[in-house]
């Protein structure tokens, strides 16, 4: 017997060390895998035909550039006014579109459709409206689904459709309500809900090696974070053995061509035809409207001007209305940052009233707005 007391006071001792040294991390560290949640969130809830939407009556602030702003949802689940009101305009727009459209990081009175509604009013009085329908996240598809559903009940004289055409890829793999969170749906067998939320493992070529970081992170954080190290210090070591594989005369690719550019947004021009579709069968007047972010450095990326210039193409053989506000954008900031704030890319306050007023110009331009009187 006095053998084995030794044996048993090691792994006392070991399972005590282990025990305190799970305690004191699980106090002071957060499990490496725990997916942060995005402030948006607050007020987003599942959508049986979209994957989710925003949440009537939900209110939650977004903090941006150093400043809060506060989101309040209305009864239909937009970012709006009730929306009696619109129902009963003479003048209705439709917005749809993603973030940029809901406008996260500005006030509730200064998304483009709320100061675009506010150019109109001063022509045409209070019998115009612009309904915000803007979700955070949304793809070309689930703007075009509700834009399916709103028509019918909002009967509008034109639609917006705000596309971010830098998130193309969204059409084929578009986020989904998961865990109370917001995941893309190629990202779902990377993640796992457990007692502190949302876990995504960031091991994707050994699936039996992903399975037990998500079981340590929600089990064993210790190992957890000692499974996090040995990752990135693989990472350091692939990486090393990559660069010194690179011929000595290796140069940067010069980027994809049109034609490559092009395939890959066939199913976000295909949603936009689609939008056409429902839009001429309403008899309702469709324009797509071209959203670039601005890089934090002040400049645009070189592929957005390519984007653009793709999706107008497609749109003008088409016969689909679209407005471009890239050059005017570039043109204003002139390589300053005046777009973004230094911890966020959505659009300022500017950005939103440059866009609705070269909007607001675009429409009258066209015919599209009622005489005034």
């Amino acid at each position: 017997m006095r053998r084995w007391k030794p044996a048993a006071f090691w792994l006392i001792l070991i399972g005590g060390i282990a025990i305190l040294t799970e305690a004191l991390v699980r106090l002071t560290l957060n499990p490496p895998a725990l997916y942060p949640r995005p402030q948006e969130t607050s007020v987003i809830t599942a959508h049986p035909v979209r994957g989710y939407a925003l949440l009537p009556g939900a209110s939650g602030q977004y903090t941006a550039g150093g400043r809060s702003a506060k989101i309040r949802i209305n009864d239909r689940g937009f970012r709006d006014e009730p929306y009696t009101e619109a129902l009963r305009s003479d003048l209705r727009i439709l917005a749809l579109g993603d973030s940029f459209t809901l406008g996260l990081g500005v006030d509730s009175a200064d998304p483009w459709p709320e100061q675009l509604e506010l150019l109109l009013r001063r022509d045409f009085g209070s019998r115009a409206n612009v309904v915000n329908a803007g979700v955070p996240g949304y793809s070309a598809r689930q703007m075009r689904q509700t834009g399916e559903e709103v028509i019918l009940e909002l009967h509008p004289h034109i639609v917006v459709f705000g596309v971010n055409v830098e998130t193309y890829w969204r059409v084929e793999d578009q986020y989904v309500y998961h865990g109370g969170q917001l995941v893309s749906t190629s990202g779902l067998n990377h993640v796992a809900v457990g007692r502190r939320g949302l876990y995504l493992s960031r091991i994707g070529k050994w699936v039996w090696l992903q399975r037990l970081d998500l079981w340590l992170n929600q089990h064993f954080e210790t190992g957890a974070h000692f499974l996090a190290a040995a990752q990135r210090l693989y990472g350091l070591f692939v990486n090393q053995r990559q660069r010194e594989r690179l011929p000595l005369r290796h140069a940067p690719g010069g980027g994809d061509d049109h034609d490559q550019v092009g395939n890959r947004l066939q199913p976000l021009l295909a949603e936009i035809g689609k939008m056409s579709e429902v839009a001429r069968s309403k008899g309702v007047e469709l324009v797509v409207l071209l959203i670039n972010p601005q890089e934090r450095d002040g400049s645009f990326q070189a592929e957005q001007w390519t984007y653009n210039q793709i999706v107008s193409e497609y749109c003008r053989k088409s016969g689909i209305r679209v407005m471009d506000p890239l050059r005017i954008l570039a043109g204003v900031a002139n390589g300053r940052p005046i777009f973004c704030s230094f911890d966020d890319y959505h659009w300022t306050r500017e950005a939103h009233r440059i866009v609705a007023g070269a909007l607001f110009d675009y429409l009258a331009r066209e015919g599209m707005l009622p005489r005034r009187g």
